[in-house]
């Protein structure tokens, strides 16, 4: 079938995260009510800290928002959310501006990509995951 809906997903893809799997598992679990984005931002945490972990120490997480035919691409310091619904991303683009991306859960995709640190020669910090 070559027809895909919104939820598929290439599973070659590293760092591909299947949000609508992981919003389909929070409803069954009768969770939506009680802190949507709180529940998924675990399983997001996990899934992120997992691809962090893969890197060697020249790279580090970023992020790469693909929205209206133009991508965005920037280097993820924190993760956080605001129950219910919304998740925000603080980072950098590689030219050092700082960037902040408030998003509701519904639209919630993005690819999990390798990047060159932005600062190598200080310490490697691992993301921030603030509740």
């Amino acid at each position: 079938n070559h027809h895909r809906k919104r939820g598929d997903y290439i599973m070659d893809i590293p760092g591909m995260i299947d949000v609508d799997s992981m919003i389909r598992t929070i409803n069954e679990s009768n969770n939506f009510d009680k802190g949507f984005a709180s529940v998924l931002y675990k399983q997001i945490s996990k899934e992120v800290q997992s691809f962090e972990n893969t890197l060697d120490e020249d790279h580090e997480v970023g992020v790469r928002l693909v929205s209206f035919g133009q991508s965005i691409q920037f280097h993820v310091s924190t993760i956080e959310y605001k129950n219910p619904y919304i998740f925000i991303f603080k980072g950098f683009l590689d030219n050092g501006s700082p960037v902040e991306l408030i998003q509701h859960i519904s639209q919630l995709s993005f690819l999990l990509v390798k990047v060159k640190r932005l600062k190598p020669e200080e310490p490697k910090r691992p993301i921030g995951f603030v509740s």
